[in-house]
């Protein structure tokens, strides 16, 4: 039996402690290694940092999450962006510098003018009002997913778009989920020429698209099956 805590906090910590305590003897694992504050780089290491002896030192797992990946990532050259907005951060320069890339943008609500306006744009499909089976048939076709509406997250779309193995690229200013996007994905809005040049390589070079995803996954803190064996 493993006893699992989904993050680390103080209250969840001394939870931990207590349950000890009372003579629970199976490994404690609690998945999220992640931000605490700007002078604590780990929070597994914060807390364990004050343990008292090595048996409970031992006795404290951090191992992340596994994943229930849908599918594999072909390469394909679309990208998909869901927005309840019409302001796409640099939009109108992805498309033109992506010519080779055909865009899917979804909308669950009308879309403006301004927004329908990028259907000039030859390399591009919009769908307002965006039906669900919609939804799933393009997280099942995109390889791509770009966190680029200016408001907020619609659809659960970074996880949707991580489980579905796509990669995630996204600009400072329109983040919504930094826990599926790896920092090297994440561009300043004036570097669009860097998120251009990125997707440019991961779709001329496997080897580029699956170092990315790792990084990727590295950044949602992924665990294996193998890890939790270990520690049985």
């Amino acid at each position: 039996m493993i006893c699992l805590f989904d993050r680390y906090d103080q209250a969840s910590f001394d939870l931990l402690r207590s349950l000890k305590a009372t003579g629970l003897d199976c490994p404690v694992v609690v998945q999220d290694d992640g931000y605490l504050s700007p002078d604590v780089e780990s929070p597994y290491s914060y807390f364990t940092g004050d343990l008292d002896t090595p048996e409970e030192k031992v006795y404290f797992h951090n191992i992340g999450y596994i994943y229930d990946y849908q599918r594999l990532n072909n390469m394909n050259p679309e990208a998909l962006i869901l927005t309840n907005s019409d302001q796409l951060e640099q939009i109108e320069q992805l498309l033109t510098q992506l010519p080779n890339v055909h865009f899917h943008i979804g909308a669950i609500t009308e879309m403006s003018g301004h927004l329908m306006g990028l259907n000039r744009y030859p390399n591009v499909s919009l769908y307002p009002n965006i039906r669900p089976a919609k939804v799933a048939e393009l997280f099942e076709r995109c390889d791509l997913y770009l966190d680029i509406n200016i408001s907020d997250e619609i659809l659960n779309a970074c996880r949707t778009a991580f489980e579905n193995n796509m990669l995630i690229l996204s600009f400072k200013n329109t983040c919504h989920s930094r826990r599926f996007i790896a920092d090297d994905h994440i561009y300043s809005p004036e570097n669009v020429s860097g998120m251009v040049d990125k997707i440019q390589s991961v779709l001329a070079h496997s080897s580029e698209m699956e170092a990315a995803l790792a990084r990727q996954k590295q950044a949602a803190n992924q665990a294996s099956l193998e890890q939790y064996k270990a520690i049985l």
